[in-house]
């Protein structure tokens, strides 16, 4: 027994389907994949985390309220000194007031780049993208080394 359609169906070559096939999977499939996988493999879905309200936006709406600036003192009770919260599509982002938490991410800051939106948040604010706050890697590295001589200096020191 055959099936057949009531209505003709137009004739794709096999290469334009091929090739719409490839162009689904790499700009729709393939990054859904990545962030589900990102999401259920970090290690920050094992904190506790105050309920999302949005899936888009997660719980920004609740810290952008000026009104609700209690929010986070409300979350600290509830939740303890470190927990995540939901940012943009949902993505878990760490909130931490750890005094040891805090003290080994600023002093292994290399290993802590800042996110992208903060270093152009930065830039647009005055620092410019290779001022001291916004520079990464070794050219930070070498603004520190330069700044440090500067102010250590004999010349400084005396005077």
């Amino acid at each position: 027994m055959s099936f057949s359609f009531p209505f003709p169906l137009p004739s794709l070559s096999s290469g334009l389907l091929l090739s719409s096939g490839v162009v689904l999977y790499l700009l729709i499939i393939r990054p859904l994949f990545f962030i589900f996988v990102s999401r259920v493999c970090s290690p920050l879905r094992l904190l506790p985390c105050p309920p999302s309200p949005s899936l888009f936006i997660g719980n920004l709406a609740q810290l952008a309220d000026q009104e609700n600036s209690h929010i986070l003192h409300s979350w600290i009770e509830q939740y303890g000194h470190t927990f995540t919260y939901r940012g943009f599509l949902n993505a878990p982002r760490l909130f931490t007031i750890d005094p040891h938490a805090l003290a080994y991410i600023l002093g292994h800051a290399y290993e802590f780049p800042k996110p992208d939106f903060i270093t152009d948040a930065l830039a647009e604010m005055g620092a410019g993208h290779d001022g001291l706050l916004t520079a990464q890697g070794d050219v930070h590295k070498r603004q520190v080394c330069l700044l440090t001589c500067w102010l250590l200096s004999h010349r400084h020191l005396v005077s």
